[in-house]
Parts: structure tokens; sequence; C-alpha cells
């Protein structure tokens, strides 16, 4: 490639990668400079054949521990409800009182 001036900019890739897009960086100035950006699409297929391959390595629970799990959380977020509305109603009372 010839520039303005008559410079012949030249680009060294080292290391060659497939995966990897090569940029000229400034080429009036006369420094071939190579900048690595990965492609985004190969950055996208990585991740989701990563994630794919991590997910077949998860333990998943049984129907029957899911079940129980479910109805614990309900169980006590019902028993948290109604203990602080019970807080609540009773402070509320004391408030009045001393009022």
């Amino acid at each position: 490639m010839t520039g303005k001036t008559g410079l012949c900019y030249t680009i060294t890739i080292n290391p060659p990668q497939a995966d990897l897009e090569y940029f000229l960086l400034d080429p009036g100035s006369g420094a071939g400079m190579t900048v690595y950006m990965i492609n985004p699409i190969t950055k996208l297929t990585a991740y989701v054949r990563e994630s794919v391959a991590e997910l077949y390595k998860v333990t998943w629970p049984t129907r029957q521990e899911t079940k129980n799990y479910t109805l614990l959380v309900l169980g006590l977020s019902i028993f948290v409800a109604v203990f602080f509305s019970a807080l609540d109603l009773q402070l509320n009372k004391l408030l009045e009182f001393i009022l």
C-alpha cells in the first residue's frame, strides 16, 4: 500500500490467527502499527459454546426437590409476612396508647 508521501506501509501479523481482524493505525505517519481485535462474531459463538458446555455440567434438582424448596420458600414468606404484620399492628397500638 502506498501513502501520499510515496512511503510503503506494511503490516506484519505476528502471530497469525484466523479469528482475529487486523487493522493498520495511522497510515499517514509511516508507522506500521498492528492492532489485534477479536472478531465479535467469534467471541459470541465462543460464549454460546462455553455456556452450553457449562449447562451440561449442572446437576439439576429433581421434581420433588423443586416442589419441596418451593413450598419452603412460600411457607417462610407467609410466616415472615404474618410476623411483621403482627409486629406492625402491636407497635401501632403502642404508639396510639402513648400519644
